[in-house]
């Protein structure tokens, strides 16, 4: 966690709680099969405030992560059922037809959840990360996401994802992202998040997950 939490910090400036919120979602893509409900991550800020960056970082980081800025739902129902990706969405406002992607999102957190269509039948369960420049009119999709607020920051000593020492890095992070996996991925049990009794049902499993 402690090297997660290194990797993004080196290349993105944001609060402490949101980072801590996006190393516990790294580490649940990596036994999304084991969730009863699939985390979403929301980046919310203006252009420039780094979240294609951080998009990026989390694309070296995430297990299957598919990161895209523009997939139509069509496109989204068959790589959700052959692979489960971690699907990152930057720019989402632009992707597709809103209103059918923003239906699709609310759909892919459950995993009971099945969309037919005429060429087949689609699960679309899987973690997912979305980014905003301002949270849609949706409060369904909403409540589904973990927000993180991103702001224009002028740093000049963050490094870029695509360097090669943070590429390196992530790399060996991978490695040991695959051995937790296969140490933990059948004895995985969800521990109870303090205070969720004072939460609403889906933002508690949200955070348990």
């Amino acid at each position: 966690m402690r090297d997660i939490y290194s990797i993004i910090s080196k290349c993105v400036d944001i609060d402490g709680m949101s980072m801590i919120l996006l190393v516990h979602f790294v580490l649940s893509t990596w036994v999304i099969e084991q969730l009863p409900v699939a985390p979403y991550f929301a980046l919310v800020g203006l252009p420039g405030s780094g979240k294609s960056t951080l998009m990026s970082v989390m694309n070296l980081l995430c297990r299957r992560a598919l990161l895209t800025a523009d997939i139509t739902s069509a496109a989204i129902y068959r790589v959700c059922e052959q692979l489960t990706p971690t699907l990152l969405i930057d720019d989402t406002a632009t992707a597709g037809s809103q209103r059918t992607l923003f239906h699709l999102l609310r759909t892919g957190t459950t995993r009971e959840v099945t969309a037919i269509r005429k060429n087949g039948c689609f699960n679309t369960f899987g973690a997912k990360g979305i980014s905003w420049t301002e949270m849609p009119n949706d409060p369904a999709l909403n409540s589904r996401c973990i927000l993180i607020p991103l702001r224009e920051i002028r740093r000049m000593d963050l490094e870029k994802p695509s360097s090669s020492k943070i590429v390196q890095a992530a790399d060996e992070l991978q490695k040991q992202f695959l051995r937790f996996r296969f140490a933990n991925h059948k004895q995985l049990k969800l521990l109870s998040v303090p205070g969720a009794e004072d939460l609403r049902p889906r933002a508690r499993d949200l955070y348990e997950a």
